[in-house]
């Protein structure tokens, strides 16, 4: 089983590569893309709005690529290709470190998803966030220092500062949870 979720994740993450390659302009031209791009390209930094600094992690990329003075339609691929990449990171931290199969394939349907809203409109910080706090409280907690989750926690903030939705979401999905299981007991 662990296996089957591993490949599956892998080659559904290739699948999206390919298609992120395939389909850049339709990705990049749209109005957010377009002026991240502009920025990098003409400006030679990143571009950070209403201090969503998790744009940094995705804009890295394609900014390094222009310091290096690639092609313009190289460093567009670069920035189709960076969220594919990011999501990919946190899925093989999940499986690959972690250990926690489930909790990767969770991840892997959750991105599908968005996928159907998110692929051509992919500087939404949404999904990115739904992805950092898809934890529950308890595996959080069995997994990670209390430590790494205020560092979580912080880094959500400043990548996207309606996260906060989704962690208390997930806090009042979790307590519920708990409260109907321990009444089964």
């Amino acid at each position: 089983m662990k296996l089957f979720i591993r490949l599956t994740g892998c080659f559904t993450f290739l699948i999206l590569l390919l298609f992120s390659i395939i389909f850049y302009q339709e990705r990049i031209l749209t109005l957010d893309a377009a002026m991240h791009d502009f920025f990098i390209v003409l400006k030679k930094y990143t571009s950070v709005q209403w201090l969503r600094c998790g744009a940094i992690i995705t804009q890295s990329l394609p900014l390094i690529f222009r310091l290096l003075h690639f092609p313009l339609k190289t460093i567009l691929i670069s920035h189709s290709t960076a969220f594919i990449g990011f999501y990919f990171i946190i899925f093989s931290i999940i499986t690959f470190w972690l250990k926690q199969e489930l909790v990767a394939l969770g991840f892997l349907f959750s991105l599908l998803l968005f996928t159907n809203d998110s692929f051509y409109w992919m500087t939404s910080e949404i999904p990115q966030q739904e992805k950092f706090s898809m934890d529950s409280e308890r595996s959080l907690k069995q997994i990670l220092f209390r430590q790494l989750r205020q560092i979580i926690v912080v880094s959500m903030f400043y990548a996207c500062p309606e996260s906060f939705a989704f962690v208390e979401r997930n806090k009042i999905l979790y307590k519920s949870r708990r409260s109907i299981n321990s009444g089964y007991r």
